[in-house]
């Protein structure tokens, strides 16, 4: 009977089942990452082939309005029964879902701003009960769940359509080569070398090692950059000087490359993403990206189209813990968007228009670039479904 990260809570919902009568069901309180995480795919998978899912009360959007503050972790209540001796789940099997959004909830909506009301009624809004197949959870996805609360099947079938049509960016990575510690092209469309941050440390310890490149080279404060979005240049930010001159042997060598210019930062809440000139030192918790031949405009491309709203949606969506238990998306979430750049033309991909010095000039270059692109793109799975209905 497998469980998550070694989950007590997971160990006990199994062992709910051997107090259960041969007609009762079960409802537990469980943690609402359960639904979500990847550590417990394989606890979903086997739970929801071993037992009836009748309905699942999703509460991770009320994560401190649920218990007046007595605790904070998001929730998820889950009715279930043990499945009957040779009873096979159906693919027509559904699962009622119910996701109450805090937005909703006029009730426990506080007198006075800043402060929390207790919460003593949950409001039933009819369009937070969804239905989910089994078969959309047999393999145990979390992505189906994240769908029942912020999304839809027409979420579902725009994400899969983009993923068939366009490769990943984790098919277009470079490989790491350890001997020589850098990035090396990987096939035709390997040229990206992707990670995050190095891991640093202010003193000679065990395991680190300095690094004069680290010296005196500004470092990203994301702290600065709080409350931003839409970011094309970071040269106006007044960063600190770098005080972490020893870089960590076991990981940390990988993450010095993605400093070097030049680059594209990426937010770890995929609030932005820039294109730089400059070193700079990545957080470990942000995303570096560079390209293998230092293709500038590549580069440049890549940053209009992460910054871009289509990137986000499709990484709120895609992480499965975003916007459920913390603000960060995942390096692996990044890996597995889909990259249309290679399909586009020179012209399509704004070839030299945004290189301009002036951060207002630039910004304003992007803006515009970017709608062109996004507009070529939805042009284009436009035209192609013209294209497949006529045949």
């Amino acid at each position: 009977m497998p469980v998550g990260d070694n989950s007590l809570l997971q160990a006990f919902a199994w062992r709910c089942r051997e107090f259960v009568s041969a007609d009762g069901e079960c409802a537990l309180l469980l943690h609402a990452m359960t639904l979500f995480e990847d550590l417990s795919v394989t606890f979903r998978r086997t739970f929801f082939a071993a037992h009836r899912i009748c309905a699942v009360s999703n509460f991770s959007n009320l994560p401190r309005d649920l218990f007046a503050g007595r605790a904070i972790a998001p929730a998820a209540a889950f009715f279930f029964r043990p499945r009957k001796p040779r009873e096979t789940p159906g693919d027509l099997e559904m699962t009622i879902v119910f996701s109450p959004l805090l937005a909703n909830q006029e009730t426990t909506r506080p007198n006075v701003s800043g402060v929390r009301k207790e919460t003593w009624s949950i409001t039933v809004n009819g369009d937070e009960v969804r239905e989910v197949s089994y078969c959309d959870i047999e393999d145990g996805s979390g992505l189906p769940w994240k769908l029942a609360i912020w999304g839809s099947g027409l979420d579902a079938s725009l994400l899969a359509r983009m993923r068939r049509k366009w490769t990943r960016l984790e098919d277009c990575e470079a490989s790491w080569k350890q001997k020589d510690k850098e990035f090396v092209r990987n096939g035709e469309f390997g040229l990206f070398g992707i990670a995050q941050g190095p891991d640093l440390g202010e003193k000679d310890l065990a395991g680190y090692e300095q690094v004069e490149e680290l010296v005196d080279k500004r470092a990203v404060d994301v702290d600065l950059l709080k409350g931003h979005r839409r970011i094309f240049s970071l040269s106006h930010f007044a960063f600190p000087k770098n005080t972490k001159h020893y870089l960590r042997h076991w990981g940390g060598w990988k993450g010095l490359p993605i400093c070097r210019p030049p680059h594209v930062v990426v937010s770890a809440a995929r609030n932005y993403a820039v294109f730089s000139e400059e070193f700079l030192i990545v957080e470990s918790r942000q995303i570096g990206i560079v390209s293998v031949e230092g293709n500038r405009q590549l580069l440049k491309a890549l940053e209009l189209y992460l910054s871009s709203d289509f990137a986000y949606y499709h990484q709120f969506l895609t992480t499965i813990e975003l916007g459920v238990k913390r603000d960060r998306a995942t390096l692996e979430s990044l890996r597995q968007i889909p990259l249309p750049l290679f399909n586009l033309t020179l012209d399509e991909l704004g070839s030299g228009k945004h290189s301009t010095t002036n951060s207002h000039e630039r910004s304003r270059a992007c803006f515009l670039i970017r709608s062109n692109l996004m507009l070529t793109l939805t042009n284009r799975l436009r035209l192609r479904r013209m294209q497949k209905s006529q045949i």
